[in-house]
């Protein structure tokens, strides 16, 4: 069994042919958990439960095999954390929080050359729509207030290594 209690957030990505989910995981204290299917297998990715607070919006992606997933961390005053698995742990990309502040409605996508990207309803800039991606070691702004008003169901994707 996958998910043995409830789970909100869900998100599903298959790399070669592997299903991995991530979600807010009500088992572990709404918490970010990423599990992937093997051998008939639920496993989980690291620890059940990894996020600092309650994960919100959480997202998902399988890089080279190397699972990434984007979340709205409670603990973290709301703000958007992007963390990758690797070496056998969950480490924060960029080191501490992708958005200055609180980062509602999180999408996130990766190009095909593996630079994260986040779109979000930004709560410091007027609720617009802000992109960010990560490169040359650090989160960067590709833009604030980029919706006339506030941003709603907001979808993001990589489009000739471009946001979308």
């Amino acid at each position: 069994m996958c998910i043995r209690d409830r789970a909100d957030y869900c998100r599903i990505f298959v790399y070669n042919g592997v299903p991995y989910i991530a979600y807010s995981d009500w088992g572990a204290g709404k918490k970010a958990t990423v599990q992937r299917y093997v051998n008939n297998v639920w496993e989980y990715v690291g620890t059940q439960g990894f996020s600092e607070g309650i994960a919100y919006d959480v997202n998902l992606y399988v890089y080279n095999g190397i699972p990434y997933t984007a979340y709205r961390d409670f603990a973290d005053s709301n703000k958007a954390v992007v963390k990758r698995y690797i070496g056998g742990m969950w480490e924060t990309v960029g080191g501490a929080a992708a958005s200055p502040g609180a980062a509602y409605g999180l999408s996130f996508a990766m190009n095909a050359q593996g630079v994260p990207y986040i779109a979000f309803r930004d709560a410091l800039n007027g609720e617009k729509l802000t992109i960010r991606k990560y490169a040359s070691g650090a989160w960067q702004s590709l833009g604030t207030g980029l919706s006339a008003g506030v941003a709603s169901d907001i979808s993001m994707k990589i489009y000739n290594g471009e946001p979308m």
